[in-house]
């Protein structure tokens, strides 16, 4: 599958993460978080005042920010909490911080919707006699305002992780989104892994639907086999450039690593260092 974008609200065939909550006891990293933010939305006065369990701060689009009082050292001090959703929270991963917990982490793959899915067959199927090789697993099917957009959980919903396969309309168009959720122990475990390697985002997915069993039917055969098709499409951050400040976050987080890896490849670093060349000359910047 290769990148597609139907629309701004979803990215269609690429391994993503779709929500992310940091915490820390370090007011530095709250400050960082706040400078990435203004990358997207400068104006601060358009920030609206919000308040999430004990935090008070910010919403601002699809990220939130806050500070509240948490037991440290068997005394209160000042604890900040912050985030995102959607693909924002996936951009979100280009920032470093001092001390971060993660508490939350979503990651997903959403593809176009499989012709004749069927989210009662495939919850049917989960549901049966020795289908998880002996093991356990809770499945349940919740329906959704219209038909056809519903949900198949697979897990609990109070544990450390759990599975969610569901039907997502954005602009009467509909996607069958797979999305894993790791909460408490579980995402102070992943959230270091994708940060350091963003390739473990797809690994992750991939591994955590190959753990689902084979499916029968040849509608689910598809799903698998959409599902766990990631491994021709090419991880990236996906940066939101519409000022300078972003512009040029979007240059140090992606445009330069890549360009330093290119640089040193045998076979094609002549060629960008021409390229580069060239456009420092056109541009007037080399001398």
């Amino acid at each position: 599958m290769k990148l597609q974008e139907y629309g701004p609200k979803v990215v269609v065939g690429f391994p993503w993460l779709d929500w992310l909550t940091l915490n820390s006891f370090v007011r530095l990293d709250f400050e960082a978080f706040k400078s990435f933010v203004r990358g997207w939305f400068p104006d601060e006065s358009k920030w609206v005042p919000a308040q999430f369990m004990q935090y008070v701060g910010f919403r601002a689009g699809p990220f939130w920010g806050g500070v509240g009082m948490q037991p440290w050292n068997g005394r209160p001090e000042r604890h900040y909490s912050f985030g995102a959703s959607g693909s924002a929270s996936h951009d979100l991963l280009g920032v470093e911080f001092e001390a971060v917990q993660c508490s939350r982490v979503d990651l997903q793959l959403t593809v176009p919707l499989l012709e004749g899915y069927s989210a009662w067959l495939y919850s049917r199927y989960l549901r049966e006699p020795d289908v998880w090789r002996g093991q356990t697993r809770q499945v349940e099917l919740i329906e959704g305002p219209e038909k056809g957009l519903d949900t198949v959980y697979i897990g609990s919903k109070k544990s450390d992780r759990f599975i969610r396969v569901y039907v997502k309309d954005v602009d009467g168009v509909r996607y069958l989104r797979l999305e894993v959720q790791y909460r408490k122990r579980k995402s102070k475990k992943i959230y270091p892994l994708v940060w350091n390697d963003r390739e473990m985002v797809k690994k992750l997915l991939k591994q955590e639907f190959e753990a689902i069993p084979a499916m029968s039917d040849k509608t689910l055969q598809s799903i698998e086999a959409d599902f766990l098709d990631v491994d021709s499409a090419d991880l990236a951050l996906r940066v939101k450039t519409t000022t300078n400040a972003s512009r040029m976050r979007h240059i140090y987080v992606q445009v330069l690593p890549m360009l330093e890896q290119m640089l040193n490849d045998h076979e094609y670093g002549p060629v960008v260092s021409g390229l580069l060349y060239s456009l420092l000359e056109e541009t007037g910047r080399f001398t």
